[in-house]
């Protein structure tokens, strides 16, 4: 095994040979240098660690890697995992690197890690649980990429209480997440969250089944509603920090151009947005296209 040979050598030449990390780099960098430790996906081949089957390969590369990156929070200012699927409870081996009091962390990439799991349809909030209680204390993240993590609705809730408090994350991207999908609650909340952020300048939620309708009463009293697609109209019209806002492959349809023209009316942040994939027809993308030109709005179809 690569992991048990690496760790027959012992010390850091071990982790240089297991995850590519050149920590002698690290070691002789200055605090101001920008280091860039990317893994992307370097930690996949683990399948046994040290002989302890039933720990998910990717939590062993955290318990391995994230006591050496302690040691060098304070020059580290950009960390990439995507891809290395270190699951819920990896990840909370990285949130204590964002508690260090002399963190320069600015950038974080945790695309495609199974933060909540992979025993579908059930859902573990542990991992995001502790990434959040860690980054709403934090003052310096800037960046953070958490797509394609099947957080869900449940993820969604506690992403919601982020974005409420935290005043440094500029960049968040939660494309690919399903959050809107079979339960909309913490989807809603999160949107909402975004009326009282004023700092959040870039966000990406495609792919996140938002323009999906559900029935609200039964019989002759029953109605079809967006909610989640209302809660964008509504933070569209309140929010003017953000300047880029993706919302592509949402099943948004001909409704969802209508309400965001509307929303763009009285927008004065938006610079640019991203509506492609969308299943809108011509004659509903004009007006909207008509509504964002004048205003300075790059739109995407």
């Amino acid at each position: 095994m690569l992991a048990t040979q690496a760790l027959d050598k012992g010390g850091s030449d071990a982790l240089d040979e297991l995850c590519g990390l050149p920590l002698k780099q690290l070691r002789e960098a200055k605090a101001e240098d920008q280091f860039v430790a990317s893994l992307d996906g370097r930690l996949n081949g683990l399948v046994d660690l040290e002989g302890k089957r039933g720990y998910t390969l990717r939590e062993c590369g955290c318990i391995i890697i994230a006591p050496q990156l302690k040691q060098f929070t304070s020059v580290l200012k950009s960390l990439d995992l995507q891809g290395t699927q270190i699951g819920p409870d990896g990840v909370k081996h990285i949130a204590r690197l964002l508690k260090a009091k002399d963190t320069v962390l600015t950038g974080l990439n945790l695309c495609s890690n199974q933060l909540t799991g992979d025993a579908f349809p059930f859902v573990r909030t542990d991992g995001v649980h502790a990434l959040v209680d860690a980054i709403s204390f934090n003052r310096v993240l800037r960046h953070l990429d958490l797509s394609h993590n099947e957080l869900r609705s449940e993820g969604a809730r506690s992403l919601a209480q982020l974005v409420e408090v935290n005043t440094t994350l500029r960049h968040l991207d939660l494309a690919g997440n399903a959050m809107a999908a079979w339960d909309c609650d913490g989807m809603i909340e999160l949107v909402n969250a975004l009326c009282s952020n004023e700092e959040l300048t870039t966000l990406n939620l495609a792919d996140n089944k938002m323009g999906e309708r559900i029935q609200i009463g039964s019989g002759h009293d029953a109605e079809w509603k967006t909610p989640v697609l209302d809660a964008i109209v509504h933070v569209l019209g309140h929010n003017a920090t953000l300047t880029s806002l993706n919302l592509s492959d949402n099943y948004l349809g001909i409704s969802g151009a209508e309400l965001i023209t509307k929303a763009i009316d009285h927008n004065i942040g938006l610079q640019v947005l991203d509506v492609s994939k969308n299943w809108m027809i011509k004659e509903q993308e004009q007006p909207l296209y008509e509504t964002c030109v004048p205003k300075g709005i790059r739109v995407e179809f």
